[in-house]
């Protein structure tokens, strides 16, 4: 059982247990494992936790909903936790900010992102590329070229970013792994935010490629980037090297009406300050602007 001591005083108060809604596989190997942990970065949706290995993963409100590395609990918003908290953990369970996360019978979400037989591109392509052009904060304004926005500092900085990715793409197409490598750590962790723009980027063209069959310039792509981002980063871009994705990319993918197409982009858009558009313009660009004679066309509608 978990006690939490409350300065001053010392009196020992047990903390109230939540019921997670959601864990991963990938989260209840964390749980099982972890000894000492640490806290990378907080916010009144996320607790974003490392272990001694420096695997990741994040508790999260039940407005963020499923993700690789998250363990859902049904909370509109979480509780104050800093740097200097202790956070427990058991085979099922973690503690911290006076409350328990029981996992013990919570139902495991697959994150493994699964092609359907038919996906809807067209659709997606056309309906990403309208709701985008209402992020012009994000990689969408040079890829789209839409009216900018942003300071004379964030315009620069989303040109650069662009150009790196225009790099990614043009190494793909020209089958170059040596110019990959090099323009793939060129984007990674670049960027403002949590997730760095250029990670999201590079997230949203490896689902494009997951997509595209191209798996071994995935592994290229996502070994080449975690050695220059964040350990938060670079977590959920192996997951998506392994075909593991959050649960807006698994709406889309399987999204077969324009509304539903249209449902799963906002989910996804809403993600960080410019982190679902970021995403998004990976995927798309990626779809627009390689050539694959390995994809098969009459398997898209």
């Amino acid at each position: 059982m978990f006690c939490r001591c409350i300065p001053g005083d010392g009196i020992m108060v047990s903390p109230v247990t939540i019921q997670a809604v959601s864990t991963t596989e990938d989260a209840q190997i964390w749980l099982r494992n972890a000894h000492r942990i640490r806290v990378l970065n907080i916010s009144k949706h996320a607790w974003n936790l490392a272990d001694e290995h420096d695997h990741v993963i994040s508790i999260v409100a039940s407005t963020v909903g499923n993700g690789p590395l998250n363990i859902v609990v049904p909370l509109p918003e979480l509780s104050a936790l800093t740097e200097l908290e202790t956070v427990y953990s058991a085979p099922y369970n973690l503690g911290a900010a006076g409350i328990i996360i029981d996992t013990a019978t919570t139902p495991v979400w697959n994150a493994i992102l699964r092609l359907p037989s038919v996906m809807n591109i067209p659709e997606i392509l056309w309906i990403g590329k309208k709701l985008l052009e209402h992020s012009a904060d994000s990689l969408a304004q040079p890829y789209l070229n839409l009216p900018p926005v942003q300071s004379y500092f964030q315009r620069r900085l989303l040109t650069q970013l662009s150009e790196a990715a225009q790099a990614v793409i043009d190494a793909l197409q020209t089958q170059d792994n040596a110019a990959l490598l090099t323009a793939t750590q060129s984007l990674a962790g670049k960027g403002i935010g949590l997730t760095p723009a250029g990670d999201d980027w590079l997230l949203g063209c490896v689902a494009a490629l997951h997509c595209l069959g191209y798996q071994e310039k995935i592994n290229l792509m996502v070994n080449a980037a975690c050695s220059q981002t964040t350990l938060f980063s670079g977590a959920h871009l192996k997951m998506a090297g392994s075909g593991k994705y959050a649960q807006p990319w698994h709406q889309l993918f399987r999204a077969e009406i324009s509304q539903q197409v249209r449902t799963a982009i906002l989910y996804l858009l809403q993600y960080g300050h410019t982190s679902g558009a970021d995403a998004l313009t990976g995927f798309i660009q990626g779809f627009e602007m390689l050539s694959a004679p390995a994809f098969d066309q009459a398997r898209y509608i």
